[in-house]
């Protein structure tokens, strides 16, 4: 059963990937309806965000990061267990 992303955030959100390194537990909620090459920019754009985040957070004590591509600011919370990536 899918989960909603209206479920977790406001319309500013456009695509949001929560993990518990512990559990394993993810929650990645399907995107809003939109025309699909819409979409696929959002997507193109939130995993860019995430691998950026992936290759600069293995310098220690990097917990919050925030890019920008074009018009869009992704975000990445890392605490502990816990991450937390926003576009």
């Amino acid at each position: 059963m899918p989960i909603h992303l209206r479920f977790f955030t406001k319309r500013e959100t456009l695509a949001m990937l929560y993990c518990n390194t512990k559990t394993g537990s993810v929650i990645f909620p399907q995107l809003r309806a939109a025309p699909p090459n819409i979409q696929d920019e959002i997507l193109d754009i939130f995993w860019w965000g995430y691998n950026a985040t992936n290759r600069t957070t293995n310098i220690k004590g990097i917990t919050e990061l925030q890019l920008k591509r074009g018009e869009y600011t992704f975000h990445a919370w890392l605490d502990g267990i816990h991450q937390l990536y926003i576009l």
